[in-house]
């Protein structure tokens, strides 16, 4: 019991076979081999005698039982290499319809068994077949095996609805408080406040990308941010006035260090007659694009 129980674990493993086609294979074996033991016999019987020998030797009725036997085993075979041997002549006539295919189907039309597995594995999780793409996602799939039964294909019908866009209200960064900047994935309680305290020390944000410079802050974040927020046309950051009176205000800018707050002040009080930034464009400590963060942030008398 135990070999025919392997037996059949063995045949529907490797052939995709049911329950009863395994049986029914079974039940056939002992006749194919019976008669592949008869049909040398009956050859020899052939070669060796006449016709008319061959048929004193049996009565009438023991013929037409032999050539019974004989033509109920040659449909026999004829059925279980039917089913072993699919036939790839018939492909042309029935086409793969994919959500409702079968391992037997797919192996009939040359599909490794490995392969047939892969793809049903991918239906049964969810995965949609509507393509010759989609087909190449299958793991061993090629393109000279998708090729080949590509014309006989029918795909999934695809009519998925267009879900609407779900539509984003951005906020304006310049006055966006702690609570609504945690609505950014990545932005907790402690993020918000130094986003803020960043924009306070600042004046305000003049360009988006200012908030790369947030200690900490993720560029992936800062892009979220970006993504979700925008800078009023009209904005007008707060601005420091050149003067010594300011220095603290002017060192404390983000921008800005002590030291540079003071060439800046000592340069404008031997320039009285500056009309705009460009003179500062001569400063050696300054170059091109220091200025051209600063500037947006200062004033002069």
């Amino acid at each position: 019991m135990k070999i025919i129980s392997s037996l059949k674990y063995h045949l529907r493993n490797y052939f995709g076979f049911s329950r009863a086609e395994t049986n029914g294979l079974l039940l056939l074996l002992p006749i194919i081999v019976a008669f592949l033991f008869i049909k040398p016999i009956v050859r020899e019987l052939y070669l060796n005698y006449s016709y008319s020998e061959f048929r004193n030797k049996f009565t009438q009725t023991e013929l037409k039982l032999i050539f019974d036997i004989k033509d109920s085993l040659l449909i026999q075979e004829k059925k279980v290499l039917e089913i072993t041997q699919p036939s790839n002549s018939e492909n042309t006539h029935f086409p793969i319809y994919l959500p409702k295919v079968t391992k037997i189907q797919l192996k009939s039309w040359g599909i490794p068994e490995n392969i047939s597995q892969n793809l049903i594995k991918y239906q049964s999780a969810g995965g949609k077949i509507n393509s010759a793409d989609d087909l190449l996602k299958i793991y061993g799939m090629t393109d000279s095996l998708v090729n080949s039964i590509l014309p006989f294909i029918q795909f999934e019908a695809s009519n998925p609805k267009k879900v609407p866009a779900k539509q984003t209200i951005k906020f304006n960064l310049n006055t966006v408080d702690t609570l609504e900047l945690q609505t950014i994935r990545g932005v907790g309680r402690v993020l918000s406040k130094r986003i803020v305290n960043f924009r306070n020390s600042l004046g305000g944000f003049i360009d988006q990308h200012q908030l790369y410079s947030v200690y900490h802050l993720d560029t992936l974040v800062a892009k979220r941010i970006i993504d979700n927020s925008y800078i009023s046309k009209d904005f007008i950051p707060i601005r420091i006035t050149l003067s010594i009176e300011n220095i603290d205000q002017l060192a404390s800018h983000p921008y800005i260090s002590k030291k540079e707050a003071y060439i800046l002040i000592n340069y404008v009080k031997e320039h009285p007659n500056m009309v705009d930034f460009k003179e500062f464009y001569k400063i050696p400590a300054f170059d091109t694009l220091k200025i051209e963060r600063i500037t947006p942030y200062l004033l002069l008398k």
